[in-house]
């Protein structure tokens, strides 16, 4: 009786103005970040932060944590372990990268900054709540506009638009289906659209988390890594510290 009652209230939780908010919110997110409407970036983050965590806190009060199962932030195994294997191995090409790239440019592949554990800390929790964002609230809601589903792996949803196309002779939903796939990885491009090197690098890595995301919905491994892999590039590849950015008038991603 109470796995009956879990899952009608997860049914009700997928409803289509819930679904629009959220997307719409995401949006919106991402607009005012690009715009720098709140000054310094720390302040913007805060509150985004603030306010998605009240939505999620009122969310599962109202539905259960079986929200956050559909939100990507899944400890169940044998998915958390799989979901490492892919971002494992990009994680460890792209630190090669990022050792290489910073000795040819001289700069120093420091740890003793305090500033760098502080930012490494930090990062991964802010990398969640970006691949949460990205994910979940933006490519999971544009593929069920497009298809009627969001819970499916790339796989399925592929494989249920050929189906669909040869029984009624359309291909919105194969099509809704492709470009869906990469908008998250396009969204997360943008957002570093700052700096060319930002740009190419997260470019790379949201291709990447896409694929792994449809494969076994899970945003953690996702966010731990985007947030190791961004601190290492920020402090050895560029030779920046994110936490001066943080209180400028310009961006981190």
């Amino acid at each position: 009786m109470g796995c009956f009652t879990l899952g009608l209230r997860l049914l009700c939780f997928r409803n289509n103005h819930r679904r629009c908010f959220e997307f719409l919110a995401t949006v919106t997110t991402g607009v005012l970040f690009l715009s720098r409407a709140l000054k310094p970036p720390v302040v913007f983050i805060a509150t985004s932060v603030v306010l998605w965590l009240l939505w999620a806190i009122f969310q599962c009060r109202r539905y259960g944590k079986g929200v956050l199962f559909l939100w990507g932030l899944r400890i169940d195994c044998p998915n958390l372990k799989y979901s490492f294997i892919c971002p494992s191995i990009f994680a460890i090409l792209a630190m090669v990268f990022i050792c290489v790239g910073t000795v040819t440019q001289g700069h120093s592949i420091a740890v003793q900054n305090w500033r760098f554990w502080l930012v490494l800390v930090i990062y991964p929790f802010w990398g969640v709540f970006i691949q949460v964002l990205l994910q979940s609230m933006l490519m999971r809601h544009l593929n069920w506009f497009f298809t009627g589903s969001d819970e499916d792996g790339v796989l399925d949803s592929l494989g249920k638009s050929r189906a669909v196309c040869c029984d009624k002779n359309s291909c919105w939903y194969l099509w809704g289906s492709l470009l869906t796939i990469p908008s998250s990885s396009i969204a997360f491009l943008i957002l570093h659209s700052s700096d060319g090197w930002l740009m190419a690098f997260h470019g790379v890595m949201g291709m990447v988390w896409v694929v792994e995301y449809w494969i076994h919905q899970n945003v953690l491994p996702l966010g731990l890594y985007h947030g190791l892999l961004g601190t290492m590039f920020y402090f050895w590849f560029m030779g920046r510290d994110p936490l001066n950015i943080m209180f400028s008038t310009s961006q981190i991603g």
